[in-house]
């Protein structure tokens, strides 16, 4: 006969602790212990815990590739990222750092915004690689992968080095790179996935007792702050304080006296070092910087953070977009049941987690204007991990086993599935089927934890085996549930909205497929109204289909315009400057709005008003029908209609200016291009150079190039002063008494500048950190030997 199970079957009499026990077994509410975890153990584990990831990760990528090619080539990663990190490459690999792109409007400063990454040497290498491909759609996906591989990769790491069994590890690793707001929202919110990718990274490194840590930490801490995502910089101090509470509360005031401690603050320095530039600059043109004011709501909006949604967020659960971006590692939730957490936040890693965790919801329930911060719910992500990494860490280090606990987590797993069919009736179906996987893996996780503790009898050597695959499996399973699910909610929308018979791909995204538009270069160049040119499009109307972004008029919204080589005066915004802003009223498209009194307004010391000085030498007007008629008559009556096509009415300024020049004030003041002045600012060089004379007065040109702090001009290579004209527009005073000077301007940030020193020391600080962590290694393995 064989021997009973080492797992907890439940029988009906209970200890006097209230503790249910099992026949042959200890008592099932006491406290399961994890074996203590060795570097050598640990290090084995990842030979086959990380590989068995990475396998298993890259097939359902694969699998989401051939399912859904374009998912992530999508809203704000197809008009604003993706576009951007190409012309990034483009730039960098001509072996220069591209800083000021006037070309592109209110869009040009490209260090303002920190989700270019400009100023971020951690992001280079992918952006060099970006700009030396032909297929948009292959750069958005590569960079999706790699957001999720990093992320997933440091989990399981992270897991490893607290001890928590390999399986275990791959499991949740899967289950929270596959979270909702990550992987949905983040495929369109490109700095979103990456920030946390980068988070969960910092993480890891930090409780890696190994060498290489310190230079993760270094390397993750610059990626996390110049990740362009400033709503996850409040969780870099949670985790940073969460982890100097938890080694404090292992070494006291032994602490001081570790190597480790000192090489990991120098790697800290060092990532310090490599954010400066980014972060400074950031600081640097806050001034100029405008953003969406507040509207008339005073409290949160609600959007995605109704604390039941965000705590009990399952596989199902649907947002108000219909997309599921509330799930997290699906047996998260009812793990937390058989958490004994007095025992638990005493061990390493779980006060972290637990940090994170409640900091995120907390942030997710602020006012939805914010200081400069917009829309809360951004932080879902930061909940959706946090909640996994937490549930996996805290039921390894103190799980507890009752009828009452398992009660408990059954309820919390009902719980999910009334809440998601609540919100989502008419799919029951996959709500049922989301409540079964959530059950068999919350199972088998047990019993893989249970297992992992008590040495199983020889006839039952197969329960660890296949506690651990159902586990990972069911872990990883959620994810192809919703993408199938997302493919009924598309059919039931196309039999709704578009007809029975509507031909078409399933977008599982409504209104935001992009199918119109195209992913190769050759595709833009071949669609573009005009290709390697600048000029200046005013759009009304242009881009009201997100589905097709102004494809079919060949002049498109955002960044998408730079794959023809078309610089519009405009790309996507997120740091505006709000000098030009108040005149253009654009979006974040850069399509205008309708109301457009105040491009009409002659400023005080013009004659003319701003619409033309915001204007190169060559307009293009659209659409027709959309156009105000005040700006259309202006057009009309003062420039000179050259074509109309698409949609489009193409202007010309009857006397041209030169370069960039948009107003010239001064009595016998002359100007003319001394070089070809349509090219971009990068460090030490100038960007625009002229032949100027001036009378005894003295005088002033203005250009279409909006004003930020780095600008400065020299005459003959004297200084000479450039102010904000109308606190909106470049101005440069120039000196009576000039005859055929050479009149040279430069845009040099303040992040540009410190750049190359801060790039020097962070490469030194990593090297010195380095010395420390090695030797402490090596006397951890000498102690341990003797």
């Amino acid at each position: 006969m064989s021997s009973s199970p080492p797992i907890a079957v439940l029988a009906p009499e209970a200890d006097g602790g209230g503790r249910v026990t099992t026949a042959g077994a200890a008592p099932t509410g006491s406290p399961v212990a994890p074996p203590a975890p060795e570097a050598g153990g640990r290090a084995r584990a990842g030979l086959w815990a990380l590989p068995l990831y990475l396998v298993l990760q890259l097939v359902l990528l694969a699998g989401l590739r051939a399912f859904v090619p374009r998912f992530f080539w999508v809203d704000d990663a197809q008009i604003q990222f993706t576009p951007m990190h190409w012309w990034l490459g483009q730039r960098l690999a001509d072996g220069s750092v591209p800083l000021l792109d006037p070309d592109q409007g209110m869009a040009g400063n490209l260090t303002a915004d920190m989700q270019n990454g400009v100023l971020d040497v951690i992001r280079w290498p992918f952006l060099l690689w970006a700009g030396g491909q032909q297929d948009l759609l292959l750069v958005a996906t590569v960079h999706g992968w790699l957001s999720v591989l990093v992320l997933g990769s440091a989990s399981v790491a992270l897991l490893l080095n607290h001890g928590v069994r390999p399986a275990l590890a791959v499991a949740g690793a899967l289950g929270v790179s596959t979270s909702g707001f990550f992987l949905w929202w983040g495929s369109a919110w490109s700095p979103s996935m990456w920030s946390l990718a980068a988070l969960v990274w910092l993480w890891a490194a930090l409780s890696s007792p190994r060498w290489y840590g310190v230079v993760g930490v270094a390397l993750a801490s610059a990626a996390v702050v110049c990740a362009g995502n400033p709503y996850i910089l409040p969780l870099v101090a949670v985790l940073l304080a969460g982890q100097v509470l938890e080694r404090w509360q292992a070494s006291g005031r032994g602490l001081f006296a570790e190597r480790r401690t000192w090489a990991t603050l120098l790697a800290l320095l060092a990532g310090a070092a490599l954010s400066v530039p980014t972060v400074v600059n950031a600081l640097d043109v806050a001034q100029w910087m405008w953003r969406p004011e507040a509207t008339e709501t005073l409290a949160s909006r609600g959007d995605a953070t109704n604390v039941l949604d965000v705590v009990l967020g399952g596989t199902t659960l649907m947002y108000e977009f219909n997309v599921p971006l509330l799930s997290t590692l699906v047996i998260a939730l009812p793990l937390l049941a058989l958490v004994d957490w007095p025992r638990a936040v005493r061990r390493p890693g779980v006060v972290t987690a637990l940090a994170l965790c409640v900091a995120s919801v907390l942030w997710t329930q602020l006012p939805f204007y914010f200081l400069s911060f917009r829309g809360p719910f951004r932080l879902l992500s930061g909940v959706q991990v946090g909640f996994g990494l937490l549930a996996v860490l805290a039921v390894t280090a103190a799980m507890r086993l009752s009828r009452r606990r398992l009660a408990v987590a059954a309820g919390l797993l009902v719980l999910q599935i009334v809440v998601a069919s609540m919100r989502a009736p008419v799919l029951w179906r996959w709500h049922v089927l989301g409540l079964v996987l959530a059950v068999t893996a919350f199972v088998g996780a047990v019993v893989l934890v249970r297992s992992s503790a008590h040495r199983p009898p020889l006839s039952w050597r197969w329960v660890r085996p296949a506690a651990a695959a159902t586990t990972i499996l069911l872990c990883a399973s959620p994810f192809v549930v919703q993408l199938a699910m997302q493919a009924s909610v598309q059919e039931r929308h196309e039999a709704l909205d578009l007809g029975a018979d509507e031909p078409g791909v399933p977008v599982y995204r409504p209104n935001t497929n992009g199918y119109s538009v195209g992913t190769t270069v050759d595709e833009f160049r071949e669609n573009a109204y005009v290709t390697d040119t600048s000029l200046t499009a005013y759009a009304f109307g242009a881009f009201a289909d997100p589905d097709d972004r102004g494809w079919q008029r060949g002049v498109l919204g955002g960044n998408l315009n730079l794959l023809a080589g078309l610089r519009p005066g405009y790309g996507s915004l997120a740091v505006w400057p709000a000098g030009a802003q108040q005149h253009l009223q654009a979006d974040w498209q850069s399509s205008l709005v309708s109301d457009q009194s105040g491009l009409l307004v002659v400023p005080e010391g013009s004659d003319v008003p701003w619409v033309d000085l915001l204007s190169s030498d060559r307009v293009l007007l659209g659409v027709e029908g959309s156009v105000p008629q005040p700006i259309a008559d202006h057009f009309a009556q003062g420039w000179t209609a050259v074509s109309s096509r698409d949609g489009w009415t193409e202007y010309v300024r009857p006397q041209p200016l030169p370069g960039r020049v948009s107003m010239v004030t001064g009595d016998d003041v002359t100007v003319e291009d001394a070089a070809a002045n349509d090219g971009v600012a990068t460090l030490g060089a100038p960007l625009e150079r002229y032949t100027v004379s001036t009378g005894d007065d003295g005088g002033r040109l203005v250009f279409r190039t909006p004003y930020w702090n780095g600008f400065h001009a020299t005459v003959d290579g004297r200084p000479v002063e450039v102010s904000a004209y109308g606190d909106a527009l470049l101005q440069v005073q120039l000196p009576a008494g000039v005859s055929d000077g050479t009149l040279e301007v430069s845009f040099e940030p303040l992040g540009a500048r410190l750049l190359p020193g801060c790039a020097g020391l962070g490469a030194l600080l990593l090297a010195a950190s380095v010395v420390p962590a090695v030797r402490s290694r090596r006397e951890r393995d000498t102690t341990a030997r003797h």
